[in-house]
Formats: C-alpha cells, sequence, structure tokens
C-alpha cells in the first residue's frame, strides 16, 4: 500500500493526479466553456496529455478513421470516438487547413492565446 502512496505524490509531496470528484468537475466544467475551451479540455481528460502535449495537437496527428499502417512507428493514444467528433466540429479537422488546437488559448493561459 505505500508504494502506491507514494505514487500519488511527487518528491516534494505533491499530489500528481487529480481525484475522481476533481476530475468530474473539470468535465463539468469544460462543458460550459465556449467550444474550442471545451474540446481542449476533453483532450486533456481523455487522454491524459499535459498542456503542452495538448497545445500541439494538429489535425495530421489525428487519425479520424481506422487506418492500417505499415512500416510506420507512432504513439498511438486512442481517443473516444464521441471526443474525435467534437474535435471535428469545433476545429474543423477534415479541412485539414493545419491550425488544429495550436490557436485554442488554453484555460491556463499558458500558450497561444
Amino acid at each position: 500500500m505505500l508504494s502506491n502512496f507514494a505514487e500519488l505524490f511527487d518528491g516534494t509531496g505533491r499530489r500528481l493526479y487529480l481525484t475522481q470528484k476533481e476530475r468530474r468537475a473539470f468535465v463539468d466544467t469544460a462543458r460550459r466553456a465556449p467550444p474550442d475551451i471545451h474540446s481542449f479540455c476533453t483532450v486533456m481528460h481523455d487522454t491524459g496529455c499535459r498542456i503542452s502535449e495538448a497545445l500541439e495537437v494538429s489535425p495530421e496527428r489525428i487519425d479520424l478513421a481506422v487506418k492500417k499502417r505499415d512500416k510506420i512507428v507512432y504513439r498511438a493514444v486512442p481517443i473516444p470516438q464521441d471526443t474525435l467528433d467534437q474535435l471535428d466540429l469545433v476545429h474543423n479537422l477534415r479541412a485539414g487547413d493545419g491550425a488544429g488546437l495550436r490557436n485554442t488559448p488554453s484555460p491556463s493561459g499558458r500558450g497561444p492565446g
């Protein structure tokens, strides 16, 4: 049990992860935000990525269809279909304009804005 406790905190004692209650509050708050912020928060929630990683998401990095890739090494992060649909709706991914989420202001104020 002690090893699980240690994994919840960093070396300085700061908690590393949100509780279930905090995650629910994050999702509920994101639902009330403008569509671009909501989709940004949804990506972070559904993938567990960092703010900096979410800011790097672009249309060419998202597979909207299931494809078989030969001899290409990549790190796939599964995203629920409803999240992919939301990203396409809000950010027009199928248009391929290259903007993606990079022009979305982050809720923390870090990154593009």
